[in-house]
């Protein structure tokens, strides 16, 4: 057995002191997060889309019914997470840190296979670097997949590496060994193209790398091809099984995820700025309605429209657009944390570490470009990083494609350390002759003018009323409405989707029941935005609320003609039957919400009570337990349950329900008197 000492060396010893730095770095950052609302709370652009999807899956509709705007592979971890943890999002945020910060282990053991002894402080480098950068762990926590997809990354470039290393000599062990490596690297690289299309580049960037090394070293010889087929078949068997799905449900092809089109349009048009310039909102929704209406009359798809677009921009503008592609080639390296779904400034740096760390993006981008300059200076180093180039240069060229993002550029990260642990590593070892390090140093100075001159279009106004409006409805969900106000009233003053604060403060002014107030809130909404239901529907609501049911259903028609496959407009009309005595008609409102969202559990639970009306008690249950499986603890849901439970003569499973209540809630007077019926003696009054 091995001694304590022997396990226990220095440099292990080094390993975890860097782990557990990371990990208090983590829970730091955490405690920090939790006074904010949005801890909590899943809200912001596609945030809420992941949300949505993984309560879908753990809703029962593991198998998607519609073609979504992402991949599916994170939505399911995310499920997976929210079923282990009761949905306790701080849970779920903490786990991703975790494997955020241990999928750089298997990458400091891949450097240590190939890096000589003058090198060897740039495994230990890389991992401080990994383990200590502020950005990362605030990317990390979020809901978003690039959270899953940098872990899927690094296991992918590891194996490779592990896979190189092993020897090929017949039926040995090893060799088999090898080939595991190969497969495995495939496996997780699939995963990542269906967590992000864009790793589609770097998996084709992999398929020449690995044939070029195999034709070089092996000429001749069937078994070049072997490492080659091995990485790409696993890949194809998570990548195909997704397209057939996707392209039958659209009568059309469609690759990993719907609308990809979108993102090269918006970096390749007359109006781009190299960054995700189109916010959420009204000109984002003209946007995707005039692709929709052109989609549909030509009969093709939207990606379709958007590329079609994008190629007219090309053939009638080059210049442009290779000054574009200039632009956005320079600004994946920007000092900036360029904006893109939720990440506006104001929310990035709500906590102290992520605010006074802003200058450590431009310090990292410096070195670790410089460092990939100085990797390209020698064949050796070409090849020894060779996959660490491939990882950078990829995601590089689909951002430069695309648009620039501080998000988009998180699968860089793991090659943008090494490159960095690479230049200070040679700056440390030649730290006594200047002359030897003069290319470094020189790569720095070019580095620092292409990462700190360039100004990409930033506006901080907007980004701190989008940040209020996201603050606002966090609050809003929470029902502290007076911080929800502040928020939401901060956001008219910039914001381009006004009719989104504006419903919200409508309802706030309900809750109050200054149904005036809020009436002229929705009007204003419509006003904003006539092309959204929202507006209607809360003017519908208002117009019930008040007895006026004329107009109100002159107003819910209105919101069904502008979204008919708007799940809150449908529950919502489907309850405003209800209310009227309209059951028949409710019930299939309620069913066409649950076609557009199965996950909604306001329309599951109403399904349920209409069952049990009927009597159809097991139908009861099934809806009512679909609608506690996404809001597990809900006490109405629970005591619904128990009803159904009780009225079908399952009187110990209802008993059960109601202690688990009454365990959490000792005071909750519906469930005490449940309880009492459920235990009175037959016959006693």
């Amino acid at each position: 057995m091995r001694s304590i000492n022997s396990i226990f060396t220095k440099k292990t010893i080094l390993v975890l002191s860097i782990l557990l730095a990371g990990l208090i770095l983590r829970i730091i950052y955490l405690r920090q997060f939790s006074g904010s609302p949005l801890f909590s709370i899943p809200i912001g652009p596609d945030v809420q889309e992941y949300d949505d999807w993984a309560k879908e899956i753990i809703s029962g509709k593991i198998i998607w019914e519609a073609v979504h705007i992402h991949g599916p592979v994170y939505p399911m971890l995310l499920a997976v997470f929210y079923k282990l943890f009761s949905f306790s999002l701080p849970a779920v945020r903490f786990m991703q840190l975790l494997i955020g910060l241990l999928c750089f282990v298997p990458l400091f053991y891949a450097l240590k296979t190939f890096c000589s002894k003058t090198d060897s402080m740039i495994p230990y480098l890389f991992l401080g670097i990994a383990a200590m950068y502020p950005p990362l762990i605030y990317y990390h926590s979020e809901l978003i997949s690039e959270a899953l997809l940098v872990p899927l990354l690094c296991l992918t470039v590891a194996m490779l590496y592990f896979g190189e290393r092993e020897p090929e000599s017949q039926g040995s062990r090893r060799c088999h060994a090898k080939y595991l490596w190969f497969a495995g690297a495939g496996l997780t690289a699939g995963l990542a193209a269906a967590t992000h299309p864009m790793a589609l580049i770097f998996i084709a960037a992999e398929v020449v790398l690995l044939l070029v090394i195999d034709w070089r070293t092996k000429p001749g010889t069937w078994k070049k091809l072997l490492p080659v087929v091995l990485f790409i078949l696993p890949a194809m068997m998570i990548i195909a099984p997704i397209c057939v799905h996707n392209s039958l449900l659209s009568g059309r092809f469609v690759l990993i995820q719907n609308n990809s089109g979108l993102n090269l349009f918006i970096g390749n048009n007359p109006d781009a700025a190299g960054t995700c310039y189109v916010r959420p909102g009204p000109q984002w929704n003209a946007l995707s309605n005039s692709a929709e209406t052109e989609a549909e009359k030509l009969k093709v798809s939207k990606d379709r429209i958007y590329s079609a677009r994008t190629l007219d921009f090309i053939r009638d503008n080059p210049l442009q657009w290779l000054s574009l592609l200039l632009k956005k080639a320079v600004y994946v390296w920007n000092w900036r944390e360029l904006i893109s779904g939720a990440d506006a400034a104001p929310l990035r740096c709500f906590t102290a570490l992520q605010r006074y760390s802003v200058w450590t993006s431009g310090v990292i981008a410096v070195l670790s470009l410089a460092g990939l300059a100085l990797a390209f200076s020698q064949r050796r180093t070409i090849y020894c990083y060779r996959h660490f180039i491939v990882l950078a240069v990829a995601f590089w060229l689909g951002q430069t494609l695309t648009v620039t993002s501080g998000r988009y550029r998180l699968a860089m990260f793991p090659a943008l350390f090494v490159f960095a642990a690479l230049l200070i590593s040679r700056i440390i070892a030649e730290r006594r002759n200047l002359h030897n390090n003069l290319k470094p140093l020189t790569y720095c100075g070019v580095a620092v003018l292409v990462v700190y001159l360039p100004s990409p279009p930033v506006n901080t106004v907007s980004e701190q009323a989008e940040s209020d409006s996201i603050m606002g409805e966090a609050y809003f969900k929470q029902n502290s409405y007076p911080a929800a106000e502040k928020h939401l009233t901060a956001a008219l003053k910039a914001l381009d989707d006004r009719a989104r604060c504006l419903n919200m403060l409508g309802v706030i002014a309900e809750k109050k029941e200054d149904f005036g107030t809020a009436a002229r809130y929705f009007m204003d909404a419509v006003e904003a935005d006539p092309e959204s239901s929202e507006g209607y529907m809360n003017l519908a609501i208002n117009a019930s609320n008040i007895k006026d049911f004329e107009r109100a259903e002159k107003l819910f028609a209105q919101a069904l003609a502008k979204g008919s496959g708007k799940p809150d407009v449908l529950y919502n009309y489907g309850y405003y039957l209800q209310r009227r005595g309209n059951i028949p008609l409710a019930e299939k409102y309620y069913q066409l919400c649950l076609k557009e969202a199965p996950c909604d559990r306001r329309a599951l639970n109403a399904m349920g009570i209409i069952a049990m009306s009927r009597k159809a008690h097991k139908d009861a249950i099934v809806f009512f337990g679909r609608a506690l499986s996404i809001a597990p603890g809900n006490a109405g849901l629970m005591l619904n349950l128990a009803a159904a439970n009780a009225s079908d003569g399952r009187t110990e499973k209802a008993l059960e329900i109601v202690q688990e209540i009454l365990a959490h809630e000792p005071e909750n007077r519906n469930a005490l008197i449940m309880k009492q019926m459920l235990t009175r003696v037959p016959g006693q009054k």
